[in-house]
């Protein structure tokens, strides 16, 4: 897990997933839960440090996909995969504020 944290450290996870889209994720999730498996939803991985034992379950990245964004007049609609530099930025270009 140390690739995906940003202080670098940490140990493995069971399996990491990287869900293309929303269907996907949710999938991923309602089999889960069926299955009794241990979930960790991570985004960027700030402020989680993971013990060197690892995690148990699977820990689902959200990183990979699930980088969709728009605006509706002075909405915007970001999925959990956008960074905040790009959030910030498609923001200016709207000149949308506060």
């Amino acid at each position: 897990m140390k690739k995906f944290t940003s202080i670098r450290v940490g140990g493995p996870a069971d399996s990491l997933l990287f869900p293309k889209d929303v269907p996907e994720l949710r999938k991923v999730v309602r089999y889960a839960r069926k299955e009794h498996i241990p979930l960790l939803i991570l985004g960027k991985g700030t402020n989680l440090i993971v013990r060197d034992k690892g995690i148990r379950g699977w820990v689902i990245s959200l990183t990979q996909g699930m980088k969709k964004i728009q605006s509706r007049g002075d909405v915007i609609d970001a999925e959990a995969g956008v960074s905040l530099k790009r959030l910030v930025q498609f923001s200016i270009q709207r000149s949308l504020t506060g």
